[in-house]
């Protein structure tokens, strides 16, 4: 008898761990993105259209010493119906985005550039969406931060 009941007792704290493990892996990154952000106040301005590239100033103020592990970076064009993926990389020194060359926290104000595909005219209205990602708390999961979107409209032809 004794051993059933430690059985079950064994049987229901196991179950009680992995659905509070499963809760906590379904809504930590929210929580955590909510209550713990690593960025605020951001915005982006003096947005720039090149025929090739479209550049923006991103200022922000950055709370928390992590590192972004990935950036998701879209462009969309509105005569295409699909976004086109992108990449991300500074003006002044003409590196992508990437963890070691992360701010440290405090305020900052960098200007990055997309290159954008050769099949998009001049005149077209350019938005460019884009997203980084964290590692959350003792790495169990990863959270986003929605970056500032940019819009560029189209050159004058």
């Amino acid at each position: 008898m004794k051993v059933m009941r430690r059985f079950w007792l064994g049987y229901f704290v196991a179950v009680a761990l992995y659905m509070a493990g499963s809760v906590a892996m379904a809504f930590g990154p929210a929580v955590e993105a909510r209550f713990w952000p690593v960025r605020l106040d951001q915005s982006v301005h003096h947005v720039e259209r090149l025929a090739d590239r479209l550049c923006w100033n991103w200022a922000g103020v950055k709370v928390r010493p992590l590192a972004s592990d990935d950036l998701d970076v879209y462009v969309h064009v509105d005569r295409f119906p699909d976004r086109l993926v992108s990449a991300v990389y500074n003006a002044a020194t003409g590196m992508p985005w990437r963890a070691s060359a992360a701010p440290p926290p405090g305020p900052s104000d960098v200007r990055y550039c997309t290159t954008l595909p050769p099949h998009i005219l001049p005149s077209d209205q350019v938005r460019v969406e884009w997203r980084a990602w964290y590692p959350g708390w003792l790495g169990l999961w990863r959270f986003s931060v929605d970056m500032p979107e940019v819009v560029s409209p189209g050159l004058a032809p």
